[in-house]
């Protein structure tokens, strides 16, 4: 907005009066140009200068009065607010130690309750310990005297074994020493039939190579026969021809 300087008037300070009385800035500007535009147009006199002055003056309070009734409306519902705000946070208050207080009971009642199944449960944790104890001490001496029968029926399966072994180690050694000695009378016989067959199988072995030396023998003479009666036969063809 351009500024006047007729010292009578300047729009700038006269706007910001308004808006620091609560007019709307654009309004105010409108108000202080229209004033601004009479003076300008010399159609305003003194006289309307002072009832312009007089209508500000007479806005302006009524914009502080508004003003300050909007702001005694506010410190009285900031009052209410503030009242009701108090006795909703001491209802709150009340409300929280009454659940600290039954909070607090529920939890000695838990306490109570929990101390009574503890002092149950180890009661029957020592009897089932007692009982458990005993049955262990029980077994423990079953368990030893089933050992020492044990140990007993060990000692006498050992006894026995070791007697079984040692005899069975006699009867080995006796069936050992027979076996050996019908082993030995059985490899004589046996090395006398080697003998008697190694001889016949030389005697078969010389008959053999005698037989095959007469067959040789044969042979060579029929080859000899053949040959000579195919030369003769050859012989009378050639005379022929």
């Amino acid at each position: 907005m351009e500024e006047t300087t007729d010292p009578f008037l300047d729009t700038h300070t006269n706007v910001q009066e308004l808006v620091t009385v609560g007019v709307p800035e654009a309004q105010a500007e409108i108000l202080v140009r229209q004033y601004a535009r009479s003076i300008a147009m010399n159609s305003a006199t003194k006289a309307d200068i002072a009832i312009i002055h007089a209508s500000l003056d007479e806005f302006r309070l009524e914009t502080k009065a508004h003003i300050e009734k909007s702001r005694q409306e506010t410190n009285a519902h900031l009052k209410t607010l503030q009242q009701e705000t108090k006795t909703d946070i001491a209802t709150l208050h009340a409300d929280i130690d009454k659940a600290r207080l039954e909070t607090t009971s529920a939890i000695e009642t838990l306490r109570q309750e929990t101390k009574a199944d503890i002092a149950a449960l180890h009661a029957d944790v020592d009897k089932v310990r007692l009982e458990t104890t005993s049955a262990i001490e029980t077994l423990r001496q079953e368990t030893k005297a089933d050992i020492a029968a044990l140990r007993a029926d060990v000692d006498k399966v050992r006894l026995e074994t070791t007697s079984a072994i040692e005899t069975l180690r006699q009867e080995t050694k006796v069936d050992i020493e027979t076996l050996r000695q019908e082993t030995r009378a059985d490899i004589a016989a046996l090395h006398a039939d080697i003998d008697k067959v190694r001889l016949e199988t030389q005697a078969n072995i010389e008959k053999a190579k005698s037989d095959t030396i007469k067959w040789v023998a044969g042979s060579y003479v029929a080859a000899v026969v053949s040959l000579a009666g195919i030369m003769l036969a050859a012989v009378r063809l050639l005379s022929q021809g």
